[in-house]
């Protein structure tokens, strides 16, 4: 149930402290490098990538909507570098768009909640 929380903690950006069994001090644990708005937002480049199988970095950024220079970092957790200038799906976006994929919607299952 911990490790539940946690990686919701993390998912929606909240920060967690949490202290293991031998430890001597609370660990930080802060949230994911990413929001469910910029993942929206990137939902094209991301299937642009799942059908060419990669594509170049600049082209990445182009697909993304309303992007700025700012948030550089911030779409970096849904791509992985495969030569030179050129990226592809991480693991991480991959599950995100199987889910989509799938149109499913996460949801909690009734023993969680209780």
């Amino acid at each position: 149930m911990i490790q539940f929380l946690t990686l919701l903690d993390m998912l929606y950006g909240k920060h967690s402290v949490c202290i293991f069994k031998r430890a001597e001090q609370l660990i930080s644990l802060l949230p994911l490098p990413f929001t469910f708005d910029i993942y929206n937002r990137v939902v094209p480049a991301l299937k642009s990538i799942d059908e060419q199988t990669a594509i170049s970095k600049q082209e990445y950024y182009s697909f993304i909507m309303d992007y700025t220079e700012q948030e550089k970092l911030l779409p970096t957790s849904f791509i992985e570098p495969i030569g030179d200038n050129m990226i592809t799906i991480s693991s991480f976006a991959e599950v995100l768009l199987s889910i989509e994929k799938l149109n499913a919607t996460p949801v909690a299952s009734q023993s969680i909640l209780e």
